[in-house]
């Protein structure tokens, strides 16, 4: 490729303020990055591919003979879900079995947030990306309530009742024990 270049360690930070002040003066950078990312958004960054090289073309000088990749594979991310959740969370069950997302989609909310030249915090930024999004994410969400299972009903009103009828009067005692004792 013939390329004059200089391979510096600049550190996470420093880095990132080089990238958006040599990209904010239209001077052509090459940095290396993953996405998505805040930082990839806010400077429009494009990925590079270059032609495949390995220790043979080293040696024979002609890195377009060279059967090897240095691009890193795109590794796609799975779901994982308790096994109990199909039955104590039917209703998070069913909508994290629909949920689906994408680069697109996470770039879109990149592109609001601060971090990228956007105006939005992160709450913020979601919570536009569902306003502008109803036809995407409708499908993840059910109108027809799937229950819970009785078993985590009774254990959050066990938990409920004795919260009111021991724990409650017993810090209530305390408290004035502590009053009176004064």
């Amino acid at each position: 490729l013939k390329l004059n270049y200089t391979i510096n360690y600049m550190g996470y930070s420093n880095l990132i303020d080089l990238v958006v002040n040599r990209t904010r003066d239209n001077v052509p950078t090459i940095f290396y990055w993953w996405k998505p990312d805040p930082l990839v958004t806010r400077v429009n960054a494009s990925e590079v591919i270059f032609p495949t090289r390995d220790a043979r073309a080293r040696v024979t000088q002609d890195p377009l003979t060279s059967e090897a990749a240095f691009s890193l594979p795109t590794v796609l991310l799975t779901k994982l879900v308790h096994h109990k959740a199909q039955t104590l969370e039917p209703d998070f069950f069913k909508f994290f079995q629909n949920y689906a997302w994408d680069e697109d989609a996470m770039e879109s909310i990149l592109r609001l947030h601060k971090l990228s030249g956007g105006d939005m915090n992160v709450e913020d930024a979601a919570c536009a990306w569902v306003k502008a999004n109803t036809n995407r994410w409708i499908r993840w969400v059910s109108n027809e309530h799937l229950g819970r299972s009785t078993d985590w009903i009774q254990m959050m009103l066990i938990a409920c009742i004795l919260a009111m009828v021991v724990v409650i009067p017993v810090v209530l005692g305390v408290v004035y024990w502590m009053r009176k004792s004064k």
